[in-house]
């Protein structure tokens, strides 16, 4: 497993937070090579578990369905969510001269999975 991150300080926190030894290495991506992510590598079968109990697994953004989370958790569920697959933009509204909209939105392969995440709302 691997959990990668432009932020070096989400990847310390997880890496603190998992008591994991291993090194943050630099991911490079595009053809001018410039660092793109910084990422940590790591194995561990009961965790590996664990994900796949609350429907994590490989490949997964192309069938996933759902996620088990307690309800408390969604909210912190949803903002690592957006920080990885999500996006925003915003514009002044035409009709209105002084309404700003603000839009967000989530990406994935799953066509259930973002059925599954509106009825969450």
């Amino acid at each position: 497993m691997d959990f990668t991150s432009k932020d070096i300080e989400q990847v310390r926190n997880f890496k603190r937070i998992l008591k994991l030894d291993n090194k943050i290495c630099l991911k490079y991506r595009g053809p001018d090579r410039n660092k793109y992510y910084n990422r940590i590598q790591f194995g561990d079968v009961k965790f590996y578990r664990f994900l796949v109990s609350i429907d994590l697994s490989p490949k997964k953004s192309n069938i996933i369905e759902k996620v088990v989370v307690p309800d408390k958790y969604f909210r912190d569920f949803l903002r690592g969510y957006f920080d990885g697959d999500g996006y925003s933009y915003s514009a002044w509204d035409k009709r209105w001269k002084s309404s700003f909209l603000l839009y967000i939105g989530f990406t994935s392969g799953s066509l259930e999975y973002l059925l599954w995440l509106r009825e969450k709302n």
